[in-house]
């Protein structure tokens, strides 16, 4: 299971996948730039790509929603969250008109986008495209980074509790292999999410987890107050070991959104009366070869991208909250 810290520090597993990953430091490193902290994948950055979370602190929000609430989806006043959004896409240098949005269902779409917009019903994005900014917001669901720097793919996954027992982290994975990608170089990054000190579900959660991944039940522990408690990140990094990636590529964040409630907004701990972090990403310094290789795969799969520039990988989705 993975620990809950009192303060950032290295994620663990605990338990016998992966010794290579419960070595790695934590992934995220908090930065700040002018009024507004973020968490960055700093390792990323020299190899060509940027790779993002946001924290709930710097923002304009008032209340529940206090203070950097990215979500519009919520009942915070609109125009809070617009500056918000202009506050933290100016302090990490992107153009909001550069983001691709994904416009999440909490299910397992994946879409291959071309250009920014909003990809309706979508929870996973890859691009091969400078300039391109994927994002997806989150409040306690997994962020899922994934970069391969020899083919220059990037994708960000929105994993819920749905989207991790339809395995969203794999079918982001053979996206980006249909683009080009190889598993075996392809690095994630497991983002802050909430963490099995505080994920407790029912037996309507957890019976199709049993069911779909019977051998698996060191992922899942009894609760003190009844229920179980769930490592949604410990399934997800079962997913992409599954999906060929090395233990040694995958990092897992040590944060709980619901233990640290001046860090980040939580769903759960807060009976959904919260904001909403974002997490982004994007490639630097890409090259033409990189946008011609995306459109032969399409080419070759006989597949076009719709009216707003993607193409999606299918798979069923489930409705979200």
């Amino acid at each position: 299971m993975w620990s809950c810290p009192a303060t950032p520090s290295p994620g663990t597993t605990g338990d016998r996948l992966d010794k290579a990953v419960d070595k790695l430091e934590e992934p995220l490193k908090l930065q700040e730039n002018a009024k507004v902290p973020f968490l960055t994948v700093a390792a990323w950055e020299p190899k060509g790509a940027k790779a993002l979370f946001s924290t709930r602190m710097g923002g304009v929000s008032k209340g529940e929603y206090s203070w950097m609430n990215m979500g519009l989806s919520t009942r915070d006043n609109p125009e809070f969250v617009r500056e918000n959004r202009r506050a933290f896409w100016s302090a990490t240098g992107v153009a909001q008109g550069s983001v691709a949005q994904a416009g999440q269902v909490h299910g397992d779409r994946v879409a291959v986008c071309h250009t920014a917009g909003n990809y309706r019903e979508t929870d996973g994005l890859v691009t091969a495209r400078g300039g391109v900014v994927l994002a997806g917001t989150f409040a306690d669901c997994v962020p899922i980074y994934l970069f391969d720097p020899v083919a220059r793919i990037v994708a960000l996954a929105h994993a819920g509790w749905r989207g991790t027992l339809s395995a969203i982290a794999a079918r982001a994975v053979r996206a980006m292999e249909g683009c080009g990608a190889k598993a075996s170089r392809c690095m994630a990054v497991i983002g802050p999410a909430i963490g099995a000190c505080c994920y407790q579900v029912d037996e309507r959660v957890m019976t199709p987890f049993s069911e779909a991944f019977p051998a698996w039940t060191d992922l899942a522990k009894p609760g003190e107050t009844g229920g179980f408690l769930l490592d949604l990140k410990g399934i997800n990094l079962r997913h992409l070991v599954g999906a060929g990636l090395s233990p040694s590529h995958v990092s897992v964040s040590g944060w709980c959104t619901a233990c640290h409630p001046l860090m980040f907004f939580s769903h759960r701990r807060d009976s959904g009366r919260t904001g909403r972090m974002v997490g982004a990403l994007w490639l630097t310094g890409v090259q033409e070869d990189s946008c011609r290789r995306l459109e032969k795969s399409e080419r070759t799969e006989g597949r076009a991208p719709d009216a707003e520039g993607q193409q999606h990988i299918p798979g069923g989705q489930a409705p979200g909250r």
